[in-house]
C-alpha cells in the first residue's frame, strides 16, 4: 500500500519567516536612504537654480603650523586667510596669500571660556584687557598682518560675549574701514549688534568644516554650506590649517569646486558678499 505524505502548513512559523522578512526589508530601505543622503544633499536643493549664488570660505590659524598652509595658497579660486598676528610666519603668510590673490584678514585671538592657554598665541584679548590694551592688541595686528581688509575670532568664547571688550575691538576694525565676521563661538555673542551700531559691516559663520581629518565629514559640510547658499544666495563656512584640517581640507575643496560650479555655486571673497 502506498504511503500519502501529507503537507502541514506550520502557521506560526510562517508568520515568523514573513516578520523577519519585513524587518530585513526594513533595515535595506534606511540604509539606501542613509547613504542617498550623505551623496546628495545638494541636489535636493538646486532643482532649476539658474542664479549664482556665493559661499565664502575663510581659512583660520595661519601664521605658525605650516600643515596644509601650501596646499590652500595653490588653490585657484577666491578664499579668505584669516592670519594669527604675532607669530613665527604671519606677515610671511599675510605677503604669501595677498601674492596669490587671496583676502587676508586677522586672527584675533580672544579669551575662551574653556582651552589651554598655550593654543591662545601671544597677545590674546582676555575679557578683563582694559581698552588701552585691547586697541593697542588690534592696532599692531593691522601692522603684523599686512593686506587684511577684515578681522574674524579665535577661540573667544568667553570675551566675544563681553560688550566692553567687542567695543573696543570694533572701534579698531571701524577706523580701519575694514569688516567684522563673528565666528559664533559664543552664544552670548554681540558683535553683530555692535557693529550695526557703529556702521562696521559684519557676518557671521554659518559652518565649521573641519576640526577632522575625515574628507567624508569635511565634504558634508561643505555640501551642508553649499546648500544654505543656494536657500539664502550667501553663505560663510570656516575651515583651517594645522591639525584642524590642513592640506585634507584644501584637498576637499579643490575636488569639491568642479560640483559646486556645476550648481552655480561661485566660491567668492568675504568682501564680495558685500557688493
Amino acid at each position: 500500500m502506498r504511503k500519502i505524505h501529507v503537507i502541514t502548513f506550520n502557521s506560526k512559523k510562517f508568520i515568523f519567516i514573513a516578520y523577519g522578512f519585513v524587518i530585513l526589508l526594513a533595515i535595506m530601505m534606511l540604509n539606501l536612504v542613509f547613504l542617498t543622503s550623505l551623496t546628495a544633499p545638494i541636489s535636493a536643493f538646486s532643482q532649476g537654480n539658474t542664479e549664482k549664488v556665493k559661499l565664502a570660505i575663510i581659512i583660520d590659524d595661519f601664521g605658525e603650523s605650516r600643515a596644509g598652509v601650501k596646499e590652500m595658497m595653490e588653490i585657484d579660486k577666491p578664499l579668505t586667510f584669516a592670519i594669527m598676528p604675532f607669530l613665527t610666519h604671519s606677515t610671511e603668510d599675510a605677503e604669501n596669500a595677498f601674492k596669490n590673490q587671496h583676502e587676508v584678514i586677522i586672527h584675533l585671538s580672544m579669551e575662551p571660556i574653556s582651552g589651554k592657554p598655550s593654543w591662545l598665541g601671544p597677545r590674546p584679548i582676555m575679557n578683563d584687557s582694559p581698552d588701552d590694551v585691547i586697541t593697542k592688541i588690534v592696532t599692531d595686528a593691522f601692522d603684523n598682518v599686512p593686506h587684511a581688509v577684515g578681522a574674524n575670532i579665535h577661540m573667544g568664547s568667553k570675551a566675544s560675549s563681553n560688550e566692553k571688550v567687542m567695543n573696543s575691538v570694533l572701534n579698531v576694525i571701524g577706523a580701519h574701514k575694514c569688516y567684522f565676521i563673528d565666528s559664533k563661538t559664543s552664544e552670548k555673542r554681540c558683535a553683530m549688534r555692535i557693529a550695526g551700531e557703529k556702521g562696521i559691516p559684519c557676518f557671521e559663520n554659518k559652518f565649521f568644516i573641519d576640526s577632522t581629518q575625515s574628507k567624508e565629514t569635511i565634504k558634508s559640510q561643505l555640501k551642508k554650506a553649499a546648500n544654505y547658499a543656494i536657500e539664502n544666495k550667501k553663505s560663510i563656512a570656516i575651515g583651517h590649517v594645522g591639525p584642524d584640517g590642513g592640506a585634507v581640507t584644501a584637498q576637499c575643496i579643490k575636488e569639491m569646486i568642479p560640483i559646486l560650479e556645476e550648481k552655480n555655486i561661485e566660491l567668492v571673497y568675504v568682501s564680495d558678499l558685500l557688493k
